[in-house]
């Protein structure tokens, strides 16, 4: 019998999942423009870190029950496959430098995650990583969880290391984590005090925002306070201000805490019902993979008939706040898309093969 949805969560994944198409829909706008560089950091100062969360959470059974054939069938699999899929559109195509890493001498990117699916195989190491150390984890995940903070404040002071996105992983980390813990101590199932985490949130937005604004042209917002970012490169990257290298590690603990606190307040406000979000936030990672494709396919027509992976500032409402809206619309109708019964059939095959390594993990 099939364990019954919790809608709450759904819901709140399928609204995260339409703010990652939208904020990676953005980027054909480019980033230059005022409004799309807010917007854009705005979004990614909570959505993936709430995700991570949320993947913590789900997670759990896995890493307490050591599933590694299930993680590697759900996780690594549609990982590698969507990787492949990506090479062989480039290599068709003829845009095969877009696979290339940033460092040359990496060469082709299967030592590090191409783009958005850095994400599938983070969750993917994440459970393992838990799993592996979960005698030594189980009682300690307080301590494990502060010891993460630190390390990801600490490899702020080193050089990126792109091999498999590493600093990107260790830095996210704690977010995964934290999802544990709330698991296991089970805070989630008792929601309380909803006028508090709403005014908690409300307050967190208002602090982003506020930070968007005091801030830009200072320091590299987007690879600093956002957590979309914040984990690609080091503190001594940003060239904006001579601070940085000091500040760097204090706006990076602020930006985990504001992260946290509107995770934990959306967590509790979402209900639990049946909504639109539902079935957004079930079929999550045929959006996630199908829509970064799609922007792929897009970023491959505009360079081959405009010369730019972007659209021209030329076009009509480029970068208005119409523009953004329309670009938003759009982009719920792709999740939606994505996430239809049809294309889910469709792509279920190919993303989630049945291959079963362990016959005790099949359920």
């Amino acid at each position: 019998m099939e364990k019954a949805r919790d809608h709450r969560i759904d819901n709140l994944k399928g609204m995260l999942i339409v703010l990652v198409v939208f904020a990676h829909f953005c980027s054909l706008l480019g980033f230059e423009n005022k409004n799309v560089s807010s917007v854009w950091g705005f979004i990614n100062s909570f959505h993936m870190a709430t995700f991570l969360v949320i993947s913590g959470f789900l997670s759990y059974n896995r890493v307490v029950n050591r599933s590694f054939g299930k993680t590697i069938c759900k996780g690594l699999v549609p990982y590698f496959i969507a990787q492949f899929g990506l090479y062989i559109l480039f290599m068709a195509t003829g845009t095969q430098e877009e696979f290339l890493s940033f460092d040359p001498s990496l060469g082709v990117s299967w030592l590090r995650p191409y783009g958005a699916l850095w994400y599938i195989f983070a969750i993917s190491v994440y459970v393992l990583f838990t799993s592996i150390n979960w005698d030594i984890f189980r009682d300690k995940l307080g301590k494990v969880f502060i010891f993460s903070i630190c390390v990801s404040v600490i490899a702020g002071y080193f050089y990126t290391i792109w091999y498999f996105r590493f600093t990107k992983l260790i830095t996210y980390y704690p977010f995964f984590i934290f999802g544990i813990i709330l698991r296991k101590t089970d805070n989630l199932k008792r929601p309380k005090n909803k006028g508090i985490n709403s005014l908690a949130l409300l307050a967190s937005f208002a602090v982003v925002v506020l930070f968007i604004r005091r801030f830009r042209g200072i320091i590299r917002l987007a690879h600093v306070f956002t957590m979309e970012e914040f984990g690609k490169y080091e503190f001594m990257f940003f060239k904006y201000s001579d601070a940085c290298f000091t500040v760097g590690p204090i706006i990076r603990i602020i930006s985990i805490a504001i992260a946290l606190i509107i995770a934990m307040s959306l967590l509790s406000l979402f209900p639990q019902r049946v909504t639109i979000l539902s079935s957004l936030g079930k079929n999550s990672l045929y959006i996630y993979i199908g829509h970064w494709f799609l922007l792929k396919i897009i970023n491959i027509l505009l360079l081959k008939y405009t010369g730019a992976s972007t659209f021209p500032s030329s076009m009509p409402l480029y970068g208005s706040n119409l523009s953004i809206v329309l670009l938003f619309i759009a982009s719920f109708i792709i999740a939606r898309i994505f996430s239809c019964k049809t294309v889910v059939r469709l792509l279920h095959p190919v993303l989630e093969p049945n291959i079963i390594l362990n016959s005790s993990e099949a359920q």
